[in-house]
């Protein structure tokens, strides 16, 4: 490619941000002074003026990402009256004689031309001196962002063809796999991200998390333990992991692993949640009075713990102080649907 091309393409790939600092740089290298402006993802179009010839000229100015010029037609569209709060002159352009001068549109070959003029390209860091590989995974962790998971699936594929030991294109592989809806395919990127870079915990808990959503909680476990055996301390995968086991209903387990997750942090709420539905699960209606309690202590302001509260009232029939909770649930959300029918029921038995 030339460098021409290079410019342009990596024009594609900045940040809406970037592109939109970017035009205005131009703007002011150019000595317009904008009046109004509207930024897209994938042009900028403002209106401003600039001295010339000893006088004010008015401009409208559309910076395109477009390689090639876009036709002065397709501009003037997007300059149409119905683009309400565009422009604080819009009815300037309806006539058909307006001064082509003033409608410029920059983009291809006149747009790098500005970059060069103004040594904005290494300024905006548009040609890298990098590998072919990691200038895919670049490009795909954008469309990744942009949501546009099959661009990025087809360029991070190719990033990992080239270096198969690149671990954070296999990682960014997996979560636009996930994505997309091909969760096995997810699975096997991050098996990979883990061969190339085997001590890389972050990775192991993204295949941790993904085993578990495909129910495969004894692998989960045996991913999460593995993840343990390196850092002990991490409270979201003790709490990961006890889930797993939850699932199974290795109940024990998963309150062993719950402690663990809380004597880290006693105030962390998923975990006092997941302590809240182990002991549901185990039919251990006060145990799981006891741990809601403790839940509401530490998150006051959540209606449906108190709403759970009442539920674990009611069912040891203790329907007035089930009330009191659920009145306090009410408080806090009048339209909590399970507060609303669980007092339905509840006033028969009071």
């Amino acid at each position: 490619m030339s460098a021409e091309e290079d410019v342009l393409e990596a024009v594609q790939y900045l940040e809406r941000d970037t592109f939109e600092r970017l035009c205005l740089t131009c703007f002011e290298k150019l000595g317009i002074q904008i009046t109004n402006f509207k930024a897209m993802d994938d042009k900028l179009i403002a209106e401003g003026t600039v001295e010339r010839n000893g006088g004010t000229t008015d401009y409208i100015i559309k910076f395109s990402r477009a390689i090639e010029e876009d036709p002065l037609d397709e501009l003037k569209r997007s300059l149409s009256p119905s683009t309400e709060g565009l422009f604080l002159t819009p009815l300037n352009l309806e006539n058909s004689k307006a001064d082509h001068e003033r409608i410029e549109i920059v983009g291809g070959k006149k747009l790098y031309r500005l970059l060069k003029k103004f040594d904005l390209i290494s300024r905006f860091d548009l040609v890298k001196d990098e590998s072919p590989s990691k200038v895919l995974k670049e490009k795909g962790e954008f469309f990744l962002k942009q949501g546009k998971y099959d661009r990025a699936i087809d360029l991070l594929e190719r990033a990992v063809d080239i270096d198969k030991d690149l671990s954070d294109a296999w990682k960014l592989l997996g979560k636009a796999y996930e994505r997309s809806g091909e969760e096995e395919k997810a699975l096997e990127a991050y098996e990979s991200a883990s061969e190339s870079k085997p001590v890389d915990i972050e990775i192991a808990k993204e295949k941790g998390r993904l085993l578990y959503e495909l129910d495969r909680y004894d692998e989960a476990i045996l991913c999460f333990e593995s993840i343990l055996e390196n850092s002990s301390g991490s409270k979201e995968v003790w709490n990961n992991k006890a889930l797993c086991h939850l699932r199974n209903g290795e109940y024990e387990e998963s309150i062993d692993s719950i402690e663990k997750a809380l004597s880290i942090d006693p105030t962390f709420e998923n975990a006092l949640l997941n302590k809240v539905l182990i002991f549901e699960g185990m039919g251990e209606i006060k145990k799981a009075l006891d741990a809601v309690e403790d839940l509401i202590e530490k998150v006051p302001e959540k209606a449906k713990y108190h709403y759970a509260k009442s539920a674990y009232l009611v069912a040891l029939k203790r329907f007035e102080d089930g009330k009191k909770a659920l009145d306090e649930a009410l408080k806090l959300n009048p339209e909590h649907e399970g507060s609303k029918r669980l007092r339905s029921r509840l006033e028969d038995k009071l």
